[in-house]
């Protein structure tokens, strides 16, 4: 008699789990997949921060680029002044004749 009772309970409960086993693993599959979809967004929020930080940094760097290329031309002229300036001096001061080696100069 408990065999029969218990296969007629499980006969009972057979439509109600059908129902409700597919419920309870659709419900859990879409809370994981909502979980999945705010980690996402986190991460492409980071990701864009990420780019937006790299686009500054790179235009912080063809800044500072230009800006070497300013100041070597201007190192380069200011080198070439000194050069003419002093060179100017001890012309003035000096007699210079050719050297045997490479066509430079010898100061007398």
């Amino acid at each position: 008699m408990v065999k029969l009772d218990l296969l007629a309970l499980v006969d009972k409960l057979t439509p109600v789990l059908v129902v409700i086993i597919p419920s309870y693993f659709s419900f859990k599959s879409t809370k994981t997949t909502k979980e999945a979809d705010k980690r996402l967004e986190g991460l492409s929020n980071k990701i864009d921060t990420l780019e937006k930080s790299v686009s500054s940094v790179e235009e912080i760097g063809k800044d500072n680029n230009r800006n070497l290329t300013i100041i070597g031309k201007g190192l380069q002229r200011l080198q070439r002044f000194r050069l003419q300036e002093k060179l100017k001096k001890r012309v003035k001061t000096r007699t210079y004749k050719p050297a045997r080696t490479r066509g430079a100069f010898e100061i007398i």
